[in-house]
Protein backbone atom coordinates (compact mmCIF):
# COMPACT_ATOMS: atom_id res chain seq x y z
CA UNK A 1 0.00 0.00 0.00
CA UNK A 2 1.40 3.43 -0.73
CA UNK A 3 0.91 6.28 1.25
CA UNK A 4 3.27 9.60 2.73
CA UNK A 5 4.58 9.70 5.74
CA UNK A 6 4.28 13.34 6.01
CA UNK A 7 1.14 14.27 4.17
CA UNK A 8 0.55 17.83 6.14
CA UNK A 9 3.85 18.65 4.29
CA UNK A 10 1.36 19.24 0.83
CA UNK A 11 1.10 22.49 2.71
CA UNK A 12 4.16 23.88 1.47
CA UNK A 13 3.38 23.72 -1.65
CA UNK A 14 1.82 27.10 -2.69
CA UNK A 15 4.53 28.55 -0.75
CA UNK A 16 6.18 29.82 -3.21
CA UNK A 17 3.02 31.67 -5.08
CA UNK A 18 1.73 33.33 -1.64
CA UNK A 19 5.64 34.63 -0.97
CA UNK A 20 5.47 36.19 -4.47
CA UNK A 21 2.29 37.82 -3.80
CA UNK A 22 3.09 39.25 0.09
CA UNK A 23 6.69 39.97 -0.33
CA UNK A 24 7.29 43.33 -2.16
CA UNK A 25 9.43 43.37 -5.04
CA UNK A 26 12.85 44.52 -4.48
CA UNK A 27 14.53 47.64 -6.12
CA UNK A 28 17.56 47.79 -7.83
CA UNK A 29 19.80 49.60 -5.42
CA UNK A 30 22.67 51.69 -6.47
CA UNK A 31 26.48 50.06 -6.20
CA UNK A 32 28.06 50.55 -3.09
CA UNK A 33 30.83 51.08 -5.10
CA UNK A 34 31.83 52.87 -7.97
CA UNK A 35 33.53 50.48 -10.34
CA UNK A 36 33.13 51.86 -14.37
CA UNK A 37 34.81 49.08 -15.61
CA UNK A 38 32.82 46.39 -13.95
CA UNK A 39 29.82 48.38 -15.10
CA UNK A 40 30.97 47.77 -18.56
CA UNK A 41 31.82 44.24 -18.33
CA UNK A 42 28.42 43.63 -16.86
CA UNK A 43 26.45 45.29 -19.70
CA UNK A 44 28.61 44.45 -22.66
CA UNK A 45 26.20 42.47 -24.73
CA UNK A 46 24.21 41.06 -21.67
CA UNK A 47 21.10 42.76 -22.70
CA UNK A 48 17.82 42.10 -20.41
CA UNK A 49 17.57 39.18 -18.76
CA UNK A 50 14.86 37.14 -20.48
CA UNK A 51 12.44 34.69 -18.07
CA UNK A 52 10.40 32.74 -20.64
CA UNK A 53 7.24 30.01 -19.37
CA UNK A 54 10.07 27.08 -19.62
CA UNK A 55 11.78 28.83 -17.39
CA UNK A 56 8.75 29.69 -14.84
CA UNK A 57 7.78 25.58 -15.67
CA UNK A 58 10.90 23.83 -14.88
CA UNK A 59 10.51 25.91 -11.23
CA UNK A 60 7.13 24.70 -10.37
CA UNK A 61 8.50 21.09 -11.52
CA UNK A 62 11.23 21.44 -9.34
CA UNK A 63 9.48 22.94 -6.45
CA UNK A 64 6.31 20.19 -6.50
CA UNK A 65 9.02 17.03 -6.51
CA UNK A 66 10.38 18.47 -3.86
CA UNK A 67 7.24 18.99 -2.19
CA UNK A 68 6.67 15.60 -2.94
CA UNK A 69 9.78 14.33 -1.62
CA UNK A 70 9.21 16.29 1.62
CA UNK A 71 6.04 14.01 2.36
CA UNK A 72 8.28 10.84 2.02
CA UNK A 73 6.57 8.56 -0.02
CA UNK A 74 6.66 5.30 1.48
CA UNK A 75 5.41 1.76 0.07
CA UNK A 76 3.96 -0.48 2.76
CA UNK A 77 3.19 -4.12 2.31
CA UNK A 78 3.57 -7.30 4.75
CA UNK A 79 6.14 -7.49 6.89
CA UNK A 80 8.95 -9.99 5.20
CA UNK A 81 10.07 -12.39 7.72
CA UNK A 82 14.13 -12.44 7.97
CA UNK A 83 15.24 -15.55 9.64
CA UNK A 84 19.42 -15.21 10.63
CA UNK A 85 20.95 -17.75 12.01
CA UNK A 86 24.54 -17.77 13.53
CA UNK A 87 26.43 -15.07 15.24
CA UNK A 88 26.91 -11.43 14.79
CA UNK A 89 30.49 -10.71 14.04
CA UNK A 90 33.45 -7.64 13.50
CA UNK A 91 36.73 -8.26 12.89
CA UNK A 92 38.67 -5.22 13.58
CA UNK A 93 42.32 -5.38 11.60
CA UNK A 94 45.15 -3.02 11.71
CA UNK A 95 45.68 -1.60 8.07
CA UNK A 96 48.75 0.83 9.45
CA UNK A 97 52.56 1.00 7.89
CA UNK A 98 53.71 -1.28 10.59
CA UNK A 99 51.56 -3.71 9.14
CA UNK A 100 53.82 -3.87 5.96
CA UNK A 101 56.61 -5.36 7.85
CA UNK A 102 57.80 -8.59 7.25
CA UNK A 103 58.16 -11.25 9.91
CA UNK A 104 58.68 -14.74 10.47
CA UNK A 105 61.32 -14.87 8.69
CA UNK A 106 61.13 -12.17 6.27
CA UNK A 107 58.28 -14.29 4.39
CA UNK A 108 55.30 -12.47 4.37
CA UNK A 109 54.18 -9.01 5.86
CA UNK A 110 51.68 -8.79 8.58
CA UNK A 111 48.71 -7.72 6.45
CA UNK A 112 49.10 -11.21 4.43
CA UNK A 113 49.29 -13.17 7.14
CA UNK A 114 45.98 -11.53 9.14
CA UNK A 115 44.28 -11.78 5.59
CA UNK A 116 45.29 -15.35 5.58
CA UNK A 117 43.97 -16.25 8.80
CA UNK A 118 40.85 -14.36 8.55
CA UNK A 119 39.89 -15.86 5.27
CA UNK A 120 40.13 -19.31 7.28
CA UNK A 121 37.90 -18.30 9.97
CA UNK A 122 35.40 -16.26 6.96
CA UNK A 123 35.31 -19.90 5.86
CA UNK A 124 34.81 -21.67 8.88
CA UNK A 125 32.23 -19.40 10.27
CA UNK A 126 29.17 -21.03 8.74
CA UNK A 127 25.74 -19.27 9.19
CA UNK A 128 27.33 -16.18 10.90
CA UNK A 129 27.33 -12.31 9.60
CA UNK A 130 30.47 -11.25 9.50
CA UNK A 131 31.38 -7.44 9.27
CA UNK A 132 34.96 -5.82 8.66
Amino acid sequence: MFHFAWPWMALLAPLPWLLRRILPTSEPRGAALYLPMAIEVATAGAGTPRTTRADGALLSIIWALLVLAAMRPQWLGAPIPIHTEGRQIILAIDCSGSMATRTWAGQESRLQVVQQVAGRFIDHSQGDQIGL
